[in-house]
């Protein structure tokens, strides 16, 4: 194939600088192929940043014709550049849009398997990994005639090492045991795109390497993460630069002294207590000096989207170019990402390699270290997607970023899945309000209220949707520093720090803290097994007062560790307390995951930080809660009032349903739709009776007045029947009737009696005298003419 035909022209090739020359090289004249004719890039600079470009490379001995698209996502939500001091705190270079946006992808056309990473601002300046071999091209400097170099770039002549950070996370990703692999699921977590929010940070060193240009930091930044991008599109996951902050003055912290662990610390340290750092995903810190003693940088392990400590950093030295240090910066970030070394579990030269062997790409293993990380509640965050109003490039549908004009990106049509988008159109569907989001569900906002992020401890604090936009708001927890477990710990990070909780985590259930004296007996030693961090090459020896704050250690009935050599020892021959403590064997840059917690209480107003016992207050607790929230509350790691039940933010000063102006309104509102049935089963129907009745009013009056004279016909007949029947009783003679039968007429029916004759009582007299005669009746009077009925 091409790529083996490529190798003999290419073979010797050796490693210089990018903007330097190299010892060995070839220099072709890249042609950018239009609809009518090619022309040298000198001549089209105006030009050559459209969406799609196919660029012509003439070689010794094969064209390449190299396919570029615009990488659409890599600078967008809310791009920001700050520049920091001590003196001045955060500065915004504030920018409405990139001056240009000249960073392509893509392929060599007829070569299946090629990824190519270019930016065409100056030139064409980029890589391109084909099989094994990777090559690298550049302008030639002073050029007139658009000559470039292409070399290949060969493995570091010394490798340098990585050195990993802290395989314990915060309590919103758990970390990836170090004891256990999960399997690997039938769930594609792969086929969803995750996108990794990166905040970058440069450093003095790095800055005064640049010739103190920020514009030029600036430019070299995006194109060392246009490279990153590259190598994590195998993952299906992008990195979206969302900010870059400088340090122009000086460091604000130390960079030179100690090992890169502390130099880690450091960073995560004044990042986590900097609110005017833009919030991110991970914090990446480039420093521009050497190795730490042969480590080239440094990341804490699966702790993606924690504010405290996703952060990783990497050496970022004068004369290293760009091409040589991008699978640098891509190996911590996939620390970041829950990834660990592929050493013993896919030997072979890949990014994840513990030393740097200029690898360009993951292997099957990362590939599944990230799935597990997804599968076990991990990253989180990696489900936002850019805001599209924010977006700094010329939207581009069916490229799965939504940008600013679309409201949806799920692809192109042949392989959109999402019912509520468009594809054709990046439009929503018809009646859909979002497409995608932890807030969004079957194409509808979550009402208000409903929790889109729960607890995951005591320290931790929940979020809910707003009810008009599809993402989560940002994870937030309690203020470190703040008391918990009654009083006896302290938060940090969203834990509550324990030594129990610490060694369930390494050594399982059935395990919790071993007496002090195993602390003292270990930790004053300084070698693996007991040690208050590393100076140098060298264990650091705790002592007494700091003993608590080294190695973990640990009693009960402990599991074996894969990677670990687990030591017990018995102290106190009179009780022979049990101690447990482990040395883990993942690479120097990975901080050692048995080493006691930062913020764990290590006595009475005391708490770890840095291998040290300090006072408690120096965690950076600064919240009245008698006074700022009434008492009726905490306060997150943003300063604001998380209000309890029954209470509403900012103060907890009011009634409410708790929360905070953070976390989004932490009840479910419904009297909207208590007030739409109310309308719908109640008003609406008395409404439409009296609407109904007006209309139809003159058929209901003349309803009514024939009902009524109906009635009085009616009533009428009856009076007539019943003076009828009084008549008919008069003129019957007493003696008659006394021996006829009683007749009473009614409506209804007629009832007869016949009355029998009532006989003499013994003691009555005489029969009495007859009846008089009646006086005549008088005939009655005429009877009225019937009323005529006009409906009749």
């Amino acid at each position: 194939m091409w790529e083996r035909a490529l190798l003999p022209f290419l073979g010797l090739f050796f490693w210089g600088r990018i903007v330097s020359g190299f010892d060995e090289y070839e220099v072709v004249f890249p042609q950018l192929v239009g609809s009518r004719e090619r022309r040298h890039l000198h001549q089209h600079y105006e030009e050559q940043w459209n969406d799609n470009l196919l660029y012509s490379v003439q070689t010794l001995k094969h064209k390449l014709l190299l396919k570029l698209q615009r990488n659409r996502g890599l600078v967008s939500p809310g791009f920001e550049r700050f520049t920091y001091s001590k003196e001045a705190g955060f500065q915004v270079f504030n920018r409405t849009q990139l001056s240009h946006h000249c960073y392509y992808h893509g392929e060599v056309e007829g070569m299946n398997g090629t990824v190519l990473a270019f930016s065409t601002c100056d030139g064409l300046r980029g890589v391109m990994y084909m099989a094994e071999v990777h090559y690298g091209i550049e302008p030639v400097e002073n050029a007139t005639n658009g000559e470039h170099r292409l070399f290949q770039i060969p493995e570091p002549s010394s490798p340098s090492i990585c050195g990993v950070g802290d395989l314990h996370t915060d309590g919103s990703n758990p970390p990836l045991p170090v004891h256990f692999r999960l399997q690997r699921t039938k769930r594609a977590v792969l086929t969803t795109t995750s996108y990794v929010e990166l905040g970058v940070v440069v450093d003095n060193l790095r800055y005064q390497a640049d010739k103190s240009n920020a514009t030029a930091v600036e430019e070299e930044t995006i194109r060392l993460i246009n490279i990153v991008d590259s190598m994590f599109r195998y993952l299906n996951i992008r990195i979206v630069l969302t900010s870059l902050t400088i340090f122009d003055q000086s460091n604000p912290f130390d960079v030179q002294s100690g090992t890169a662990g502390d130099v880690l610390g450091r960073f995560s340290y004044w990042k986590d207590i900097n609110k005017g750092l833009k919030r991110s995903d991970i914090s990446h810190l480039l420093i521009g000096r050497g190795t730490y003693n042969g480590v080239i940088g440094m990341a804490f392990v699966g702790t993606v989207c924690s504010p405290s400590i996703g952060a990783s950093i990497s050496t970022f030295s004068v004369g290293k170019s760009l091409l040589a240090h991008a699978p640098v910066v891509a190996h911590e970030l996939g620390h970041n990402l829950g990834m660990s070394h592929d050493d013993s579990t896919c030997p072979g030269a890949y990014i994840m390699h513990s030393t740097d062997i200029g690898a360009q790409s993951f292997s099957s293993c990362s590939a599944n270290d990230f799935e597990s990380l997804i599968l076990r509640g991990g990253g989180t965050c990696l489900k936002n997607f850019p805001d599209p109003n924010q977006v700094l490039s010329i939207p581009t549908c069916g490229n799965n970023i939504v940008e600013a004009g679309e409201e949806c990106d799920c692809g192109s049509p042949q392989e959109c899945q999402n019912p509520c988008c468009n594809a054709a159109t990046c439009r929503l569907t018809s009646g859909s309000q979002c497409a995608q989001g932890l807030c969004c569900e079957s194409c509808k906002f979550k009402v208000a209220g409903t929790p889109c992020r729960t607890v995951a401890d005591t320290c931790d604090l929940p979020e809910y949707c707003n009810g008009s936009h599809a993402l989560c708001p940002a994870d937030f927890y309690i203020m470190n520093g703040f008391p918990c477990n009654s009083s006896r710990n302290y938060c940090y990070s969203g834990v509550c720090q324990n030594y129990d909780a610490q060694c369930r985590d390494l050594f399982g259930k059935d395990t919790r803290k071993a007496v002090d004296q195993c602390f003292q007996q270990a930790n004053l030693k300084g070698d693996k097994f007991g040690n208050c961090g590393i100076n140098g090459d060298n264990y650091k020896k705790c002592s007494i007062a700091d003993s608590l704050c080294g190695k973990l250690q640990c009693t009960g009935n402990p599991k074996p560790i894969l990677n670990a050599n687990v030591q017990s020892f018995y102290v106190n021959q009179s009780q022979n307390f049990l101690c447990v403590t482990a040395e883990f064997d993942l690479g120097t840059d990975v901080p050692d995951p048995g080493l006691v917690h930062q913020g764990t209480s290590c006595g009475d107003g005391m708490a770890c930080a840095n291998y040290s016992c300090v006072s408690a207050t120096k965690m950076g607790y600064n919240c009245d809660v008698k006074a700022k929230c009434n008492d009726r509350g905490v306060c997150n790691n943003n300063g604001n009032c998380h209000c309890n039940d029954g209470w509403a933010p900012p103060y907890c000063d009011r009634s409410g349903y708790g929360g905070s102006i953070d976390s989004g309104p932490a009840h479910i509102d419904t009297s909207l739709r208590d007030g739409l049935l109310i309308f719908f089963l109640l008003v609406l129907p008395i409404l439409i009776v009296i609407v109904v009745a007006y209309i139809k009013r003159d058929e209901l009056q003349r309803r009514f007045c024939k009902r009524r004279n109906r009635q009085r016909r009616e009533n009428e007949r009856r009076r007539e029947q019943q003076q009828q029947s009084n008549n008919t009783n008069r003129n019957v003679p007493p003696s008659t009737a006394s021996n006829k039968p009683v007749t009473v007429l009614s409506d209804v029916f007629n009832i007869s009696h016949n009355l029998p004759q009532r006989q003499p009582m013994p003691n009555m007299g005489s029969v009495p005298p007859a009846w008089p005669n009646p006086p005549p009746l008088r005939p009655p009077p005429p009877r009225p003419p019937p009323i005529q009925n006009p409906d009749a």
